[in-house]
Parts: structure tokens; C-alpha cells; sequence
């Protein structure tokens, strides 16, 4: 893509759409992961210790599910709406310096590559959504 290239009004409107999806996901991938894991980790610590040590493995599993649907999926997402790659999820893997560190990531412009620093809502390049 040249770098100097304006985008055109329907590429515009589908990396919008793409950004709006990638975030939408996100935010839900995130909510159900925290979900799961809130309610395996109670669940582990509260009723189902009575129910014995299958019962006990299942939650356990069920909260794991959710950390890694977490960090993978929903980190992943948000990765993928700043125009990166979603292996830059396994970021999260750092905990809170990991999340941290990705929020820092400068976003890439979807159409013509260009690296932004700032948070804007129009790469300066080409014009396309950022």
C-alpha cells in the first residue's frame, strides 16, 4: 500500500466495521472468561467442596477455561482492533504488566501500516479508522 494513498470511502467503512467486531468480541470474550472464572473459584471455595474432589477437578477446569479464554481470546481481540497481530495476546500471559504494555502498543493502521503513538480516530497517512 502506498503510504501516501487516501482510503477510499468503502475500505473506511469495512475497517471500521472490522474494528468495531474485533472490540465487541473482545468485551464479550472478556465478561464470560470473567464469569467462569469468578464463579469456578467461588463455586470451588463454597458449595461444591461438599460435592467432592470430581466436582472439585470440574470447577477447577472451568476456571481455567475462563483464564485462558481471557488472555487468549479477549486479548487477543483487543490486539487485533489496535492492527496488530492476536499473537500478541499471549501478552496478557505478563499479568497486569502484560495488559499494560499492550495499552502502550502504538496502534497500526489497518489500510496503509502506518504506526500511530497517539490515540486518534483517523490515521493522518490516509485517512482510514484507526
Amino acid at each position: 500500500m502506498d503510504l501516501g494513498s487516501k482510503c477510499p470511502d468503502g475500505e473506511a467503512a469495512k475497517i471500521l466495521r472490522q474494528l468495531h467486531v474485533n472490540g465487541l468480541l473482545g468485551w464479550g470474550l472478556g465478561a464470560a472468561a470473567v464469569i467462569l472464572v469468578i464463579s469456578g473459584v467461588s463455586l470451588i471455595h463454597g458449595p461444591a467442596s461438599a460435592l467432592g474432589s470430581t466436582w472439585e477437578k470440574a470447577l477447577k477446569t472451568v476456571s481455567y477455561g475462563g483464564s485462558v479464554l481471557l488472555l487468549l481470546g479477549a486479548v487477543g481481540c483487543f490486539a487485533r482492533a489496535k492492527g496488530r497481530s492476536g499473537a500478541w495476546g499471549l501478552l496478557g500471559l505478563g499479568c497486569v504488566f502484560g495488559l499494560v504494555a499492550l495499552y502502550f502498543l502504538p496502534s497500526r493502521c489497518l489500510y496503509c501500516g502506518r504506526l500511530e503513538p497517539r490515540r486518534l480516530l483517523r490515521c493522518p497517512g490516509c485517512g482510514a479508522p484507526v
